[in-house]
């Protein structure tokens, strides 16, 4: 029987925020982001071949609380109620040691926290937000690390930098193995998902899905061309039977029969209005996607991929959409201006829009 575990993804790419047929541009110098209709295919492909990118499955909920990674100019984590999203605290400096931190994962006791600008992975007590160990070093082999997920023993960290993912054993945070080269042929790793059996990983740059055996690290398959049309992956999500892929270059999202790897079906077009460096996430029953080029939410059935509704407008106050999670009831969206919206999962009505600190890039949310 498969663990199923909601995985959400967030990108930052080369330090643009890009999407195809409108492009927002994102500097780590300026505290904001601008979005809208732009031309600028060079940027899209500049921001999944650049040398920096970041996904993340991004909300973690800790049984209570909501943490958001802000990588620019603040360099912190925040922790948020999730009942009412009042502020907890903002951790930074000292031991911490944040660094444009991007990803984030919670494994039951402890966040993870992805460091891209300093190639390390930091662990933090979800109870009180104190600091447990950082790591970092040859062994580790990360370079730009990005995503992260959690298979129930073991952190996963993608290396964007290096083509690589390194595996953590989550009790004591020792190395296990690092998986490079052929057959699992990563390149421009932004993305990873957990299906209760095996890792999927998002290559954005080849345009390629991988599938590896989470218990020994084994490959299993690549997906590529055919019906897949996957062109600049850059989130995944699992369903409990099926991976859905954010395709980013070419604006669609593709589902994947976990069982198989065989391809299910592609959305693209009206009116989903997938648009910009999408992210997912799932909420039991329906696939949400985050479209930052166009400050949109969409949402889907999962059971056979028909639209249900986008969400835009003032009341959500969406900027820049960058992440997304579930929890509870609600879907929680990580917005670049600062702010975590809150969304009833079961209406889509706009429940709260809260201040979380600088950027907020990474929200995870494993349950109310």
């Amino acid at each position: 029987m498969r663990r199923t575990m909601t995985v959400c993804n967030l990108v930052l790419l080369s330090g643009w925020l890009t999407a195809s047929g409108g492009v927002g541009s994102l500097r780590a110098s300026s505290p904001r982001v601008q979005v809208g209709s732009a031309t600028g295919s060079g940027l899209v492909d500049l921001a999944i071949k650049g040398s920096k990118g970041a996904s993340g499955p991004s909300v973690a909920f800790d049984g209570a609380h909501i943490w958001v990674a802000n990588p620019f100019v603040g360099k912190t984590v925040t922790e948020i109620n999730a009942s009412d999203g009042s502020f907890v605290r903002n951790l930074s400096g000292g031991s911490y040691n944040f660094y444009e931190p991007v990803g984030l994962a919670f494994d039951g006791a402890h966040i993870w926290v992805a460091n891209a600008g300093y190639n390390t992975v930091t662990e933090i007590n979800a109870s009180d937000g104190s600091f447990v160990r950082n790591l970092s070093g040859a062994s580790y082999n990360f370079s730009l690390p990005y995503a992260l997920a959690f298979d129930g023993a073991h952190i996963w960290v993608t290396n964007r930098s290096n083509k690589t993912v390194t595996e953590i054993d989550a009790s004591d945070g020792s190395f296990v193995r690092d998986l490079s080269g052929g057959p699992y042929n990563f390149y421009g790793p932004m993305a990873l998902a957990f299906d209760g059996a095996h890792i999927w990983v998002a290559n954005s740059v080849s345009s390629t899905v991988t599938e590896v055996n989470a218990s020994d690290g084994s490959f299993v398959r690549s997906l590529s061309g055919g019906p897949y049309s996957f062109y600049g992956p850059t989130a995944l999500a699992f369903d409990g039977a099926h991976i859905w892929v954010a395709n980013s270059l070419n604006s669609t999202v593709t589902e994947i029969n976990a069982s198989d790897g065989s391809f299910v079906r592609k959305l693209s077009g009206g009116p989903y209005n997938f648009s910009g460096l999408m992210t997912l996430a799932f909420d039991g029953a329906h696939i949400w996607v985050a479209n930052p080029a166009n400050n949109t939410v969409t949402e889907v059935n999962a059971s056979d991929g028909s639209f249900v509704r986008s969400l835009s407008g003032s009341s959500y106050k969406f900027y820049g959409p960058l992440g997304l999670a579930f929890g509870g009831g609600h879907v929680w969206v990580a917005n670049y201006d600062e702010t975590v919206t809150e969304i009833d999962a079961s209406d889509g009505a706009p429940v709260g829009n809260y201040p979380v600190g600088t950027s907020p890039l990474a929200a995870r949310h494993p349950g109310r």
